[in-house]
């Protein structure tokens, strides 16, 4: 039960970095040309994530952890847990204050650009973070590993970059 847990939280890791990797190259140009309504993500922005989530599951399925490097793994997300903890709850109220300073003052407010910028730190702070956790679970893997890996994450910058040309 406790790999399950490890593998689910690896998963979601990788997947949080492929998400913001993807949603930063894509910017705001993944929500035009939308099939759903004009200036709504539709299409473009489901094409990227749907890619983010298949080539993570495909990696996992394809490239197995032996029960050393799942031990490992663990290891090293138990000691960035409150890191990563205090990370999130960053950038949960971050969230909130930017939903609070455009209700209150509207999204054109200076009070709503602070707040904006505050989730740029907290995105920022994140990816940093993810950063540092990868640089050192990177060792554990093996070559091949890390040559699936990389394959998957150039599958994800190819789709951004076809949905971008598009």
């Amino acid at each position: 039960m406790k790999m399950n847990i490890t593998m689910k939280k690896i998963t979601i890791t990788i997947l949080s970095c492929a998400c913001i990797a993807a949603t930063a190259v894509a910017g705001n140009n993944a929500f035009s040309g939308s099939d759903d309504s004009p200036g709504l993500p539709g299409k473009p922005l489901r094409t990227i994530l749907s890619t983010v989530v298949r080539e993570l599951l495909d990696f996992r399925h394809d490239t197995p952890l032996s029960a050393g490097q799942k031990s490992q793994i663990a290891a090293i997300l138990e000691t960035h847990r409150a890191e990563i903890h205090t990370q999130m709850e960053h950038a949960r109220d971050a969230r909130r204050a930017m939903l609070d300073a455009v209700n209150a003052a509207g999204a054109s407010s200076p009070a709503a650009t602070d707040a904006a910028a505050k989730i740029g730190d907290a995105a920022r702070d994140r990816a940093l973070l993810t950063a540092r956790i990868g640089s050192e679970i990177k060792p554990l893997l093996t070559p091949e590993q890390q040559s699936r890996l990389q394959n998957a994450i150039k599958d994800v910058e190819s789709t951004v970059d076809s949905v971008l040309a598009q």
